[in-house]
């Protein structure tokens, strides 16, 4: 009865690479090529890497902004490569809204960069810790955690390992990190010296700098800043009429004007950039001060093209001549303004743009986010319920759903960053849509914090829009956040306003009883019966408007509720009329999930072994076929088979076929970072030859 089992394949190996010897990648950028000075910051974090301990190495470097913190922190990665096999950068800058950040998402979005499949990454934030630290024990991990503001931050990120160093950037000193003694560097201004090398070798490729005095006091008003040298050096390639001498009288003649004398050793932002600036043309200053207005920290020439209502080739032309002048850099397709620099583009807008057009600069742009949005989702998902049907002659979308969804994962924070930006500018329609939008990425991510905000807001927007039907298909998308944490009051208390909302849409109503039975079903015990009525009715009003992808999705549902009530024939009816409706729609996924759903009910509850084999190959085979299209994420459709397949194996006696399945499910885990390889590997040792 087993003879299949060496026939199935073992889909999720290719999802993620075999990490040999525990973790052995490396996903760190180069540091900058005219990377200067700093080698004793590189050499104190070096000794304390290769020092001795009995837990990880903490290494603290703080210092002002424009020092040069998170090019030292990619050096000292590269000079230190040696001495680690896996690494991993967490940014905490794009983390941080109104003063605090998520360490729980912080934690989702790093584990896989340690090989964890996301279906491991537990709901809560011990939990997410607990995995973390199990995960590097005892690895030889380089963790960069750049713009630090908590020590919680740091406590979050410690490896179990004596092995590991967690390297840490700040822009001021952390009280907490003296006290826990941790070794901590005040980043200084480089030497003058320095200052002058690092001027001359931007410069070098396009002019000479002339009289050594006045670089010499052209390096000293920058304050020793890596970061204000190099839009000096920018303006000085940009302009070779410009002598050294000329711009240095500019940045005297601003120094002059601030009325603290003893301030004049650090040149304020608003001065420090404002040579560059004023040197600028009207149409490159005008993008460079939206590109200090708009939400998010990276922008693409598309968004900004939207935003001034130009064309791209001439937005990008602009963006070129700023990249040039070191006002902004590329990164990827888009462009970004580094640290301070943002802040003196926003100052910058401010003072220089028409208040009355900003708004309307900010909701192009939001609006072209919002398109990008809703065009990826269409290409995720183009079956899916909307509040806002999509035109039967829409054209195809121009992403497969595997790039759409890896879109929303690169442009997350951004568009976060937008749907907080549509909600202060009151554009309360956009906020909504572009949830909805987002669903694709949020039903299949871990990220629950940002979820949950995104939610909130988009709950307020659409009913500030007075739109009942946007309101309840938005409050169910938020439930799912809760449900999925176990909050089932929260999420019920959603639930049942959206069933209030949508009273008077049959559709959206049958939408909404998916979403309550869900939440039911999960809560188990006598919710299940409650579960079943939901799917029941839902199936009932699809098969009013003869929705045939509806009444398959219902009735699956409507099988595993009857299943776990007991009646197996039941059940199987519903699997079988789900299984004959779904197969025109291509829908795999769902056909793995009714597979599966056969088999546990004629195994848990029918004792069909043999026809629950044959079910639960089904389901893993239907797995197999979407990774044949570069389909990921399908961790769960594999390893729930599997482990039943092994449990049916040992009821029978036969142990060559639960070796056989537990091999692959231990491979599976293995692969995909799960908590429970080692277990599996023991089960395997203490399995008789």
């Amino acid at each position: 009865m087993f003879g299949r089992a060496e026939t199935v394949n073992f889909v999720n190996q290719q999802l993620l690479p075999e990490l040999p010897g525990g973790l052995s990648s490396w996903s760190l950028e180069a540091p900058v090529g005219d990377f200067t000075d700093r080698h004793g910051y590189v050499a104190d974090v070096k000794r304390v890497a290769e020092g001795g301990g009995s837990g990880p190495k903490v290494v603290v470097i703080h210092g002002r902004s424009g020092l040069g913190k998170s090019a030292l922190l990619l050096k000292c990665a590269a000079e230190l490569r040696e001495l680690f096999d896996k690494s991993v950068l967490i940014d905490f800058r794009p983390l941080r809204h109104k003063g605090g950040v998520s360490v729980s998402d912080a934690l989702a979005g790093a584990l896989p960069a340690f090989g964890v499949a996301q279906h491991w990454i537990p709901a809560d934030l011990p939990g997410r810790q607990s995995l973390y630290r199990s995960t590097l024990e005892g690895q030889r991990v380089l963790v960069l955690l750049d713009n630090v503001s908590d020590v919680a931050h740091i406590a979050a990120f410690l490896p179990n390992s004596s092995r590991a160093l967690v390297l840490v950037t700040s822009d001021f000193a952390i009280d907490e990190v003296y006290e826990l003694g941790y070794p901590h560097l005040l980043l200084k201004r480089l030497d003058d010296d320095y200052g002058v090398e690092l001027l001359a070798k931007i410069c070098a490729q396009d002019r000479e700098l002339g009289e050594a005095e006045p670089v010499r006091r052209l390096v000293d008003l920058c304050a020793g800043s890596p970061f204000d040298l190099r839009v000096i050096g920018g303006q000085l390639r940009m302009r070779p009429e410009l002598s050294v001498a000329e711009l240095l009288a500019d940045l005297e003649a601003d120094l002059a004007r601030m009325p603290d004398g003893a301030s004049k050793r650090t040149l304020r932002m608003t001065e420090r950039f404002n040579p560059a600036y004023d040197r600028l043309s009207a149409s490159q200053a005008h993008l460079y001060r939206v590109l200090g207005i708009l939400p998010g920290l990276w922008q693409p020439p598309g968004i900004l093209s939207a935003a001034l209502d130009l064309p791209e080739r001439v937005v990008r032309a602009g963006l070129g001549e700023l990249v040039f002048a070191n006002l902004a850099e590329k990164s990827g397709d888009g462009y970004l303004l580094p640290g301070t620099l943002h802040s003196h583009a926003r100052w910058a807008a401010n003072s220089g743009e028409d208040p009355d057009e900003i708004p309307r600069i900010l909701e192009r742009a939001v609006r072209a986010w919002l398109a990008d949005a809703v065009e990826a989702d269409r290409a995720a998902g183009r079956n899916r319920w909307r509040v806002e049907k999509l035109p039967a002659e829409a054209a195809p979308p121009n992403l497969t759903k595997q790039a759409a969804l890896a879109w929303f994962a690169s442009q997350h924070d951004n568009l976060l960053a937008v749907l907080r930006l549509a909600a202060e500018q009151h554009l309360y329609g956009v906020v909504w849509r572009l949830f909805e939008a987002m669903w694709p990425f949020y039903s299949s991510s871990v990220l629950y914090e940002a979820w949950q905000e995104a939610g909130e807001l988009a709950v307020v927007a659409a009913a500030k829009c007075e739109d009942s039907r946007a309101e309840a298909r938005v409050r169910c998308l938020l439930s799912r956040a809760f449900v999925d944490r176990r909050r089932f009051a929260e999420a019920d208390a959603h639930l049942l306003a959206a069933r209030e909302l949508a009273a008077g849409d049959r559709l959206l109503f049958a939408s909404v009883l998916d979403f309550a039975g869900q939440s039911l079903f999960k809560q188990g015990g006598e919710q299940v019966v409650a579960a079943l009525a939901a799917f029941r009715e839902a199936v009932a009003i699809n098969e009013e408007f003869e929705d045939e992808r509806g009444i398959a999705l219902q009735s699956q549902f409507v099988g595993r509720c009857l299943g776990a009530l007991g009646d197996v024939e039941g059940a199987l009816a519903a699997f079988d009329r789900a299984d004959g409706l779904i197969v025109r729609f291509e829908d795999l996924r769902t056909q793995s999930r009714i597979a599966l759903s056969r088999g546990k009910v004629l195994y848990i509850v029918g004792g069909r072994d043999a026809e629950a084999v044959a079910a639960l190959h089904d389901a893993i085979d239907f797995a197999d076929r979407m990774s044949q299209h570069g389909t990921t994420g399908l961790t769960a459709l594999v390893d729930e088979p599997l482990k039943l397949l092994i449990e049916i194996a040992r009821r029978q006696g036969d142990a060559g076929a639960e070796r056989t399945y537990l091999q692959r499910r231990h491979q599976l885990h293995t692969a995909t970072g799960s908590p429970e390889a080692d277990e599996l590997r023991s089960r395997l040792a203490a399995l008789p030859e």
